[in-house]
C-alpha cells in the first residue's frame, strides 16, 4: 500500500491511528474516491492474472534450465 495514495497506514494496534484514518475518510468523499481509484489502478497494473502467469512461467523455465 502507498500511504496517502491507495489508502492509509497506521501503527498496528493503534486505536487512535485507526480512528484518525477513518475520520479522515468519512469526512472526505473525494478522498475516498481518489484512494479507491488509485488502488484499483495499482491492482490492475501490478497484480493482473496475466502478469502473475508470466511470472510463474519465468520461474518454471528458470528451474527447468537449472536442472
Amino acid at each position: 500500500m502507498l500511504d496517502g495514495e491507495t489508502g492509509f497506514l497506521f501503527e498496528a494496534g493503534s486505536v487512535d491511528g485507526l480512528r484518525a484514518c477513518l475520520d479522515q475518510l468519512m469526512q472526505d468523499g473525494n478522498l475516498r474516491r481518489r484512494l479507491g481509484a488509485n488502488a484499483r489502478q495499482r491492482v490492475q497494473a501490478d497484480f493482473s492474472i496475466d502478469g502473475h502467469n508470466t511470472g510463474l512461467m519465468d520461474i518454471y523455465e528458470s528451474i527447468l534450465k537449472a536442472g
